[in-house]
């Protein structure tokens, strides 16, 4: 938090608002400022928090609100409820992201609104490959019928027949992506070696590694680990 706030400053000269978003299942933990101190000098920052788990109790609220943001608060915490994994949770969290992203045909929302919530929603609420496959089919029949399509399920097929290079490619994006923000200057080598690894599992962790390096230089420390170098 601390260091967005100053790399922000330092980039563009301007005062810097921070703000906290936990999506964590800890009700217990509600960090609100950092802190450091060394030799005579303490540097603190403090920020607002807000903790997904405290809406826990208005979810049936959030459900009949019209502001995407609600459904961003409801797909996370849903995530949070069925992350044990267990066959019984999966199928809850599967029959409950076809629920919501039917929905998006039928709340009225503007269409480039609604393309960003499903592409969110199918991000952040992760299923199994079968229950996903059985999803996208019934998706496919409300497309159909409302004669609507944010996302098709040809398009997600799609990636089972040549399309998975393309998520390859967008996620060592989101990589160089996040190093240039938290950084400023990637280096090439840095560069060549995201864009020399050849599987999306990799380069998941990767972008793992992105947000949480606490330097460049440990970044690419890991990058060559996982290059075997």
């Amino acid at each position: 938090m601390y260091v967005y706030n100053y790399r922000i400053r330092s980039k563009y000269d301007l005062s810097v608002a921070s703000f906290a978003l936990l999506a964590d299942s800890d009700p217990e933990w509600h960090p609100t400022s950092f802190e450091d101190q060394c030799l005579g000098t303490h540097t603190k920052l403090m920020f607002p928090v807000t903790k997904l788990l405290d809406y826990r109790e208005r979810q049936e609220e959030l459900a009949h609100m019209e502001s995407p943001l609600a459904m961003v608060l409801l797909a996370i915490m849903k995530v949070l409820e069925t992350e044990t994994g267990a066959t019984d949770a999966m199928a809850e969290r599967a029959d409950w992201k076809l629920r919501v992203l039917r929905s998006l045909y039928e709340r009225g929302i503007a269409p480039s609104t609604a393309e960003q919530l499903f592409r969110f929603i199918d991000w952040v609420v992760r299923l199994p490959a079968e229950l996903d496959d059985k999803l996208y089919v019934e998706l496919a029949r409300t497309e159909q019928d409302k004669k609507m399509t944010y996302v098709t399920s040809f398009e997600r097929y799609g990636i089972k027949k040549g399309l998975k290079q393309g998520r390859l490619v967008t996620t060592k994006e989101n990589i160089l992506e996040v190093l240039e923000g938290r950084f400023d200057m990637v280096s090439d080598a840095v560069k060549h070696g995201v864009e020399n690894i050849k599987d999306v599992t990799t380069c998941k962790r990767l972008l793992m590694e992105a947000v949480r390096a606490a330097s460049l230089e440990e970044f690419e420390t890991t990058l060559l680990r996982e290059m075997g170098v």
